[in-house]
């Protein structure tokens, strides 16, 4: 499949809904960030062109996570995720030397091998500007009757240059979060706990920080797209 082909694809497919897994949320910033409601409005959002693209997190020769981020309308992103990996394992001595010769005949033996699809799933996402941070919601596409399932994937972005992005995940246990849930407008309850404590590092969790960095190189957008194709 070329590049231009894929690109099209996805472009085609990406408005049917999926039900996107909880695994799915894992692998973007961690499950401790997934919150029962989303943050901010994505009616009165913006998108920020910079963000659009391909970027990986160690998407390597075995595999890893890649986030498509599509730019739908002038105010919200279509985001497709796939975490993949090479099927099988290559196996190389527990002990003892292992020659150069070796180790490139089993990378050899790892490319040749067809890509196997851990996890993926599609977003709507959107910014909202929290005092002076900026903040991402990752809503997922749902099937009817799966409301009850949805969980929104929430970090504060930082935008290293425009080649490298940090994503923060905001922790859900933190206690004002957790107050805010209970509320009867929660949404609103959960921007102004956001608002109050976005200085706090207890906001975000250690565990789920993730650094993306786009996409430029051929050969892996080539992988990426192999990966995309593959079942």
């Amino acid at each position: 499949m070329s590049l231009d082909h894929w690109s099209s694809r996805v472009r085609r497919r990406w408005m049917i809904p999926l039900l996107a897994s909880l695994p799915v949320a894992a692998v973007v910033v961690g499950l401790g960030a997934c919150l029962p409601v989303p943050l901010g409005d994505p009616e009165t959002s913006a998108v920020d062109p910079r963000l659009a693209g391909v970027w990986t997190n160690d998407f390597k020769e075995a595999g890893g996570t890649c986030l498509v981020a599509l730019p739908y309308d002038a105010r919200t992103y279509f985001v497709h995720v796939v975490d993949v990996e090479r099927a099988g394992a290559v196996e190389l001595p527990l002990e003892g030397p292992v020659s150069l010769d070796r180790i490139e005949q089993a990378n050899q033996e790892l490319r040749n091998r067809p890509w196997t699809v851990r996890c993926k799933g599609h977003y709507k996402a959107w910014l909202t500007k929290v005092k002076d941070a900026t903040f991402v919601t990752l809503s997922p596409l749902s099937l009817p009757g799966g409301a009850d399932d949805v969980v929104h994937v929430v970090a504060r972005l930082n935008l290293l240059n425009d080649d490298k992005l940090f994503a923060h995940g905001v922790d859900a246990e933190h206690p004002a979060l957790k107050k805010a849930f209970q509320e009867k407008d929660a949404r609103d309850a959960v921007l102004k706990a956001v608002a109050e404590n976005v200085a706090d590092e207890n906001l975000y969790g250690d565990d789920f920080d993730v650094t993306y960095e786009r996409v430029a190189d051929k050969g892996v957008l080539r992988a990426i797209a192999e990966a995309f194709s593959s079942k």
